[in-house]
């Protein structure tokens, strides 16, 4: 396993117990739109979910090293640019971690 995949899975475990809470704001948003209150009751719980989503993954340590990974973690999708590195161990995330097969 590779530190993007590790970050993959995180990612996709935080879209999965955060989706049934954006369906509901949708339809709370869509059903009652001309109430002001719960548009921004809305647009408040998305911003607060997208910050708590930004500091969850900095924060996350380094399967290697257990520092954190910082802005590393938020450039884990990112193919373009050279594999990001650990600011810890310096290893990339394309690298597989010792003892996983």
């Amino acid at each position: 396993m590779t530190i993007r995949e590790y970050l993959q899975g995180r990612v996709i475990h935080a879209y999965r117990v955060a989706f049934p809470f954006v369906v509901a704001l949708l339809g709370c948003a869509i059903y009652w739109r001309k109430i002001m209150l719960v548009n921004a009751a809305v647009i408040f719980i998305v911003a607060t979910y997208i910050g708590v989503y930004v500091v969850l993954m900095r924060r996350t340590p380094c399967p290697r090293c257990s520092t954190a990974l910082g802005n590393t973690a938020l450039n884990w999708g990112s193919r373009r640019q050279p594999a990001p590195r650990c600011p810890g161990c310096r290893i990339s995330i394309d690298e597989k971690l010792g003892g996983s097969p």
